[in-house]
């Protein structure tokens, strides 16, 4: 997920908090470590549909300018869902 120049600077891309590698910690802009997103490394990771709808409002926006659409938000769970 990611769209050049469409979203903040300094969030270019999902990897830009999280990494390239899933079952690593990420670190926010802020400095907060953040929980690897593969579910194999933190079972409950994709657990609550109300927390994963609450970061994807707040971090598509940041990442590519805009609201993810359903499809987009279908396919990055399921990818990380695979991970």
């Amino acid at each position: 997920m990611s769209s050049p120049a469409a979203g903040k600077p300094d969030t270019p891309s999902c990897t830009s908090c999280h990494t390239t590698n899933l079952a690593r910690a990420g670190q926010a802009r802020a400095g907060k470590t953040i929980e690897p997103l593969a579910p194999s490394v933190v079972p409950t990771r994709l657990s609550d549909p109300a927390t994963v709808d609450k970061w994807l409002r707040r971090n598509c926006p940041d990442v590519l300018g805009r609201e993810c659409s359903a499809a987009e938000r279908a396919d990055l769970v399921a990818f990380l869902i695979g991970q």
